[in-house]
């Protein structure tokens, strides 16, 4: 990767152009005491491998690169590969356009009629087509599922803990990685690092 400023913590930043900004989510990091990639060391790391801006919301690995989506495949090839060997972490990551986080922000079909807590399912690649019908022709009765162009609304009647309907079930079905985020959390990203784009 080229060289470019040093990335900055979260707090710290200011929005930048949605034409030149992708969001990365990291998966399954910092669960508890397993995969701990902390996100202020990673971007340090970043900064020192010449990694574009970099910053970050919250611990669970939700990242925003000054780049523009052109760059994806050599961004998520360096991000991984940084991860793996500055913390012996394997893990994936699904980048998403400022665009597209703001559409799956303005679609989210639950909230409104009533499921309090709901989550999205990100994914970038293509998934298997059997998979996704198998996965859209099941009950998931108290909680709902709706898919949409790279990413599925998980509504949840009461907790996520218990229920049928999970992540792990979306990513085995689809056998693409794939990782969830709460739809509040998408919305924070979008009035943080691309105002404009939230609306």
């Amino acid at each position: 990767m080229s060289a470019a400023r040093g990335g900055a913590k979260g707090g710290q930043a200011t929005a930048t152009a949605g034409d030149d900004l992708v969001f990365a989510f990291l998966r399954a990091v910092n669960l508890g005491r397993v995969n701990k990639v902390p996100m202020a060391r990673l971007m340090e790391l970043l900064a020192a491998r010449g990694f574009p801006p970099t910053r970050y919301l919250l611990a669970s690995g939700n990242l925003v690169v000054e780049a523009p989506e052109a760059d994806v495949p050599a961004l998520r090839t360096e991000l991984v590969t940084a991860i793996a060997e500055g913390f012996d972490v394997r893990t994936e990551a699904v980048f998403k356009t400022t665009a597209q986080v703001a559409e799956l922000v303005r679609g989210e079909p639950f909230r409104s009629a009533g499921w309090p807590t709901v989550y999205v399912s990100l994914w970038d690649r293509e998934p298997d087509a059997a998979g996704l019908e198998a996965l859209l022709a099941e009950d998931y009765s108290p909680d709902v599922l709706r898919v949409v162009e790279g990413a599925a609304y998980m509504g949840y009647s009461a907790t996520s803990h218990d229920a049928r309907l999970t992540q792990a079930l979306v990513e085995r079905r689809l056998r693409v990685p794939a990782t969830a985020r709460n739809v509040n959390t998408l919305e924070r990203l979008l009035a943080r690092f691309a105002p404009a784009a939230a609306g």
